[in-house]
């Protein structure tokens, strides 16, 4: 069996520039890809064109890790080629990042250059990618801080991308998906200007992928949108677990079968010493080789106990844990809103932290997205989230850092109290151009 995946898409010039030099690519369960061009004048825009077509050209739909490696390298040939024969496009190039399935059920993360592929698994969110740019590399051998990245005159740097040599080095990984799992492929209009934090908000709290692309989108323009911004949402709706549960459910039926078991302890070695079944709530169990033999009942006797009645059991047993967690976890809703002219943090009804931000601070769209409560999933989820309301209001000038822009006031149940809340992010500089690559 096949992943089965669902995505949504889009890209927009931004506020800033005046042409969109992203592009992208969506191949419905078999490739995805986000290319970020840069050069004079329609330069950055051709090269991204070039990579995307190659990549589709390229790509084995039945391949492995490596075919992808390949399929991105060929589109650094075709980029190189169109750029060494047309003197007009001379010197252009464009990042790339691609997710590809693999050996049926798994995913090829491929990148070169800033642009990123995210994954949110159990509602935290983790990079898939590295940034090849001359700050990000100077952060990872130790000799520049994150900090200091990020108002780095050579932030916008990169040391690699597609079309600027005949041949370059291609990051490929392999990811084993999960079902629920979610990816988002980006170029850098995106992550530069919202951040990680409200990446992972949107992509939590938006289930719909088009809703969630369209969100992203919004945010970043919201935030500056200094730069073309392209975002692919990719659910995993079948992970490559359910692939092995339906195979070692097939391996049980062989096993609860004498006409086709042909020797029961063979079936039972194979099969289950190694092996452990996925149930259909997600929890993993250690297989008993005890079942797979298939010992026939007294005549006299019904059989009780078989392979199915195990498997509806453990199916019982699954729903059962998965209703436990869901009632344990239910409770007053967490919601970011407005009290009057404050934004404040509910919980349920109740006012539990009312923050020092008010609404006529921040931009008309996120006044309206407060007027209707903007639910969260936990307390920190919320103070996340009002970290990045202040970071937009800071960058878009309605707001100024001084006395009271992080101060709170916390409500708790026996009475009224003050407290301090963490500073929020500090307001990153200008968007990055990808307007130069530069040697490693």
């Amino acid at each position: 069996m096949t992943l089965r995946l669902r995505a949504a898409s889009a890209t927009d010039v931004g506020n800033v520039r005046p042409n969109n030099q992203d592009d992208l690519l969506i191949v419905e369960n078999h490739l995805y890809v986000v290319a970020d061009g840069m050069g004079g004048h329609v330069a950055g825009e051709v090269a991204s064109r070039e990579a995307v077509e190659a990549m589709l050209d390229g790509y084995e739909e039945t391949g492995s890790a490596d075919d992808v490696r390949q399929a991105v390298r060929l589109a650094n040939g075709a980029v190189w080629k169109r750029g060494t024969d047309d003197p007009a496009y001379r010197g252009m190039g464009t990042t790339v990042t691609a997710v590809a399935v693999v050996e049926a059920d798994k995913l090829a993360i491929a990148n070169v250059g800033d642009s990123r592929t995210y994954l949110l698994r159990n509602g935290e969110l983790m990079p898939l990618t590295q940034d090849h740019s001359f700050v990000q590399e100077a952060v990872r051998s130790g000799q520049m801080t994150t900090t200091q990245a990020e108002s780095h005159p050579r932030r916008s740097q990169l040391t690699r991308a597609l079309g600027v040599s005949e041949d370059v080095d291609v990051d490929v990984d392999l990811l084993e998906p999960l079902t629920g799992d979610r990816l988002l492929l980006c170029s850098d209009g995106l992550w530069d200007e919202v951040g990680d934090d409200l990446i992972q908000m949107v992509l939590a709290n938006h289930p719909d992928p088009e809703e969630a692309t369209a969100k992203l989108v919004l945010w970043a323009k919201e935030a500056g949108g200094r730069d073309n911004v392209t975002v692919i949402v990719l659910d995993v709706l079948d992970g490559a677990e359910e692939s092995r549960a339906i195979a070692a459910g097939a391996a049980l039926d062989r096993a609860g079968d004498p006409a086709t078991a042909t020797s029961p302890t063979g079936v039972g070695t194979k099969v289950l010493a190694d092996t452990e079944v996925a149930s259909p709530s997600g929890s993993r169990l250690a297989a008993d080789t005890s079942l797979m033999v298939p010992t026939p009942p007294p005549a006299s006797r019904p059989r009780l106990v078989t392979w199915r009645v195990v498997t509806f059991v453990v199916v019982l047993l699954g729903v059962l844990g998965v209703a436990v967690v869901v009632v344990a976890r239910s409770g007053p809703a967490w919601v970011v809103g407005l009290d009057g002219n404050a934004v404040v943090i509910r919980e349920g009804d109740k006012v539990v932290e009312r923050t020092a931000l008010e609404v006529n601070q921040l931009p008309r769209t996120f006044q309206d997205e407060l007027a209707q409560g903007q639910r969260v999933d936990d307390r920190a989820d919320a103070e996340a989230y009002v970290a990045g309301l202040t970071r937009r209001a800071l960058q878009e000038g309605t707001l100024t850092q001084g006395a009271g822009v992080v101060v709170t006031t916390t409500l708790p149940a026996a009475g009224p109290g003050t407290g301090t809340a963490p500073a929020p992010p500090p307001v990153p500089p200008g968007g990055a151009t990808n307007s130069s690559v530069v040697g490693p």
